[in-house]
Order: C-alpha cells, then sequence, then structure tokens
C-alpha cells in the first residue's frame, strides 16, 4: 500500500498537457508523476529534467539505462528497477543481458559497460563508494562530457530510488508485467510496491 495514493490524472489541470505526453509516450503515466502532482511545479520541472538526461547526448541509450537500472537494483528500489527493466527493453537491451545486470559481476559486458555499472553501484551506496580508481575507469572509456551525461542518470535515479521507496509507490501493472518476464524469479519482487 503506497504512503500517498496517487491523484487521478485529471485532479490537476494544468498538468493534462504533461500526463498526455507521458501516456503517449509509455503508455501509462507513472505513479510517482501522480503522486508528485500534488506539487505541481515538482512535475513541471521534473519532466525537462528526464528529457535532458536521457534524451540525445554522446552516450548511448543502452549505456544510460544500464547506468540507471544498476543504482536502482544496488539501491534497492524495486519501483524503478521495474521501470528501468522496461526502458532497457525499450532500448533494445537483450533479455539475458538485463537479467545479468543483477549479478555481482555480469559476464555479457565490456570493459566500458563494466565501469559504468561499477561506478552507479558505488554511487548507491549511503555513503557513496566510488572510488577514484573506479571513476578513473570510466575515464579510460568516455570523455568528460560523457561522464557527466552518465552521472547525470545516476544522480536523477537517486532521486527516483529514494522517492519511490519513501512513498512506497505503487507499480503499475505494464512494469510488473515486464520486469517479471525478464527477471529470473527471486532476483525481483514487487515488495512494498504491490
Amino acid at each position: 500500500m503506497p504512503n500517498l495514493s496517487p491523484l487521478d490524472r485529471n485532479a490537476v489541470e494544468e498538468l493534462k498537457p504533461i500526463f498526455d505526453g507521458v501516456e503517449a509516450q509509455f503508455g501509462f503515466i507513472p505513479n510517482s508523476m501522480l503522486t508528485m502532482a500534488r506539487k505541481p511545479d515538482l512535475v513541471k520541472a521534473l519532466v525537462p529534467m528526464i528529457a535532458a538526461v536521457f534524451g540525445p547526448g554522446s552516450v548511448s541509450q543502452e549505456i544510460k539505462r544500464l547506468a540507471a537500472f544498476g543504482v536502482s537494483h544496488q539501491a534497492g528500489c524495486q519501483y524503478c528497477v521495474a521501470h528501468m527493466t522496461g526502458g532497457a527493453v525499450h532500448e533494445g537491451m537483450a533479455d539475458d543481458k538485463i537479467a545479468g545486470l543483477c549479478e555481482l559481476s555480469p559476464p555479457d559486458l565490456s570493459k566500458a559497460e563494466h565501469a559504468v555499472l561499477t561506478v552507479a553501484r558505488g554511487a548507491a551506496n549511503n555513503p557513496n563508494t566510488v572510488s577514484s580508481e573506479q571513476f578513473d575507469g570510466l575515464k579510460i572509456h568516455f570523455d568528460d562530457t560523457q561522464i557527466v551525461e552518465i552521472v547525470a542518470v545516476i544522480s536523477l535515479m537517486g532521486f527516483f530510488n529514494r522517492w519511490n521507496d519513501t512513498m512506497a509507490t505503487q507499480l503499475e501493472q505494464p512494469s510488473i508485467d515486464t520486469v517479471t518476464s525478464i527477471l529470473p524469479a527471486g532476483v525481483w519482487t514487487v515488495g512494498k510496491h504491490g
């Protein structure tokens, strides 16, 4: 049961165009946004931030999704893991590669992908455990602009991880269906998001 129930999509008239756009893109409106709708300016600020972080850049969408999944999985936010699984599927990441991201040392990742996943996992820890050596691992494979894009994904997901776990945001059925079809049994559970 969520700590705050999501509002009805029509409860805040000024957010209707935003919600229509989100629904057109994802097929549903995330309950996290419907909970945030109690403060419309938060949703209005968040949507362009999401676009800036996950939009086109110098880092591939697959690397961005890998970072988002890695930080969410390490943080233990089942809501975000489900959403990032769906995002990875949408971006064309192979199901077995997504499932492998839950392993301590996924076998099918490039050295660059391992560097991203290592930093994402370290950044999810509290306190942050990213070392200079781990960060230097990113510098081997990515330039400064690309590193900023990767850390932006990790940071934005940190916000979502804390928001959704604190709110116990109820997970939407399409996300549950996707994550349970990709991740092995026992690796993911809906937990407090059911």
